[in-house]
């Protein structure tokens, strides 16, 4: 069984391979003294079968999953909801969307046609739509 501990307090046990549900976390039979190696946050353990890895099991969330500009562009937030210690990133697939953390920029679309793009944030997708820059239809000169 692995266990982990609170490094100030060794009495506080953190977790235990025996903890999950239908012995998700355990190494299989024939295992012992194995020793854990702990490289970027998780831990690695040999089996007689392969490698187990421990680690955060990270959820995302973002909100919303959209957004819509006129044609003169804008900025804009996205709410990233993550299990605390789990790190993300954000970048776009279009030059025209600059991302910075959670926050982005849409540049004013020259162009008569609408464009899509995405925003991938901790592998959830977030789209954004702009309107063309369609010139205003003149009005006849009698009217």
């Amino acid at each position: 069984m692995l266990h982990a501990y609170d490094a100030t307090n060794l009495a506080t046990e953190l977790y235990n391979s025996n903890q999950a549900a239908n012995s998700r976390d355990h190494f299989g039979t024939g295992n012992k003294f194995i020793v854990p190696t702990v490289v970027n946050g998780k831990v690695y353990v040999g089996t007689t079968t392969g490698v187990g890895v421990f680690g955060l099991l990270c959820s995302y969330a973002i909100a919303p999953a959209k957004s819509i500009f006129s044609a003169a562009g804008g900025t804009g937030n996205i709410v990233v909801t993550a299990s605390s210690g789990c790190p993300w990133s954000a970048a776009s697939n279009a030059a025209w969307i600059t991302v910075s953390g959670n926050t982005y920029s849409v540049a004013p679309n020259p162009s008569p046609e609408d464009r899509v793009g995405t925003i991938s944030i901790a592998g959830r997708i977030f789209e954004v739509t702009e309107s063309g820059n369609s010139p205003k239809p003149k009005r006849p000169l009698n009217q």
